[in-house]
């Protein structure tokens, strides 16, 4: 019996550590259905033959190829909980996945890099291509068979640059930030991801929103009282940190805030 507990903790050692250096990833993990007739947005684009794991986020995989990423849809985090709790929270996140890299691709394209939406059937014939995972497996993904996005890469943490940036160059970066933030609202389109850490870079010239996966059309924006709260909710954390780490810019952010959120 001493024998069997232990080969057991072994083997769910194993799978631990194999889930781990795998990140979870497997076909069979990124085979979510397709929504009905929607046809692909997409630039001009030339798909590339072969994608390496790069990273996972809270709702995808991500591949990339010399200045391209490949996002591929995490099943697991689109399948209803079973828990009553976070039903409506999983209910929330269905809504706004069919409409939320469409719409960054219609209208914040250049700020989001967003190069190709695929999430419908279609009469587009997309090549298959091969994934290189992070142990170095190697499968093939017809990628007709599958939702995806592809996307122009980041390049340097927002937050890093901020850290490391000149004074001047510091103020670029605050006001590009708010920049943003004043264009998606008057879109009207809100946003339920908070994480500037992990969401935005920059290039030395360019803001970009690397996932704009939680982002919805929001037409109560319009209204004082919620464009208000959308401010708040979008530049809070970023005040903060300012107020740990630079807090010789928080006039000039108190400033720009009032100027753009009027």
């Amino acid at each position: 019996m001493k024998h069997l507990k232990a080969w057991m903790l072994l083997f769910c050692a194993a799978a631990a550590v194999y889930y781990w250096s795998t990140d979870g990833f497997y076909l069979a993990r990124i085979k979510v259905p397709l929504l009905e007739s929607i046809d692909p947005l997409a630039a001009d684009v030339l798909i590339p033959n072969s994608f390496h794991y790069l990273g996972k986020g809270h709702q995808t995989f991500v591949f990339e190829s010399g200045n391209i990423v490949l996002k591929l849809f995490d099943a697991n985090h689109l399948k209803e909980p079973w828990r009553e709790s976070k039903k409506a929270w999983w209910r929330e996140r269905i809504r706004i996945y069919p409409e939320s890299y469409p719409l960054a691709y219609r209208l914040l394209q250049k700020q989001t890099g967003v190069l190709l939406v695929h999430l419908g059937k279609s009469d587009r014939i997309f090549p298959t291509i091969e994934l290189v995972d992070k142990i170095g497996r190697r499968f093939q993904l017809d990628l007709n068979s599958v939702p995806f996005v592809l996307q122009t890469k980041g390049k340097n943490s927002f937050y890093q640059s901020l850290k490391t940036a000149a004074p001047q160059d510091r103020k670029q970066l605050i006001d590009a930030y708010l920049a943003f933030q004043q264009q998606r609202i008057e879109l009207c389109i809100a946003d339920h991801d908070r994480d500037i850490e992990h969401n935005y870079c920059w290039d030395g010239k360019i803001l970009q929103y690397i996932d704009p996966a939680r982002c919805f059309f929001e037409p109560s924006l319009k209204e004082d009282a919620r464009r208000k709260k959308e401010w708040w909710k979008a530049t809070h954390r970023l005040r903060m940190w300012l107020d740990r780490y630079h807090p010789e810019e928080l006039v000039f952010f108190d400033e720009e805030y009032g100027r753009r959120a009027s």
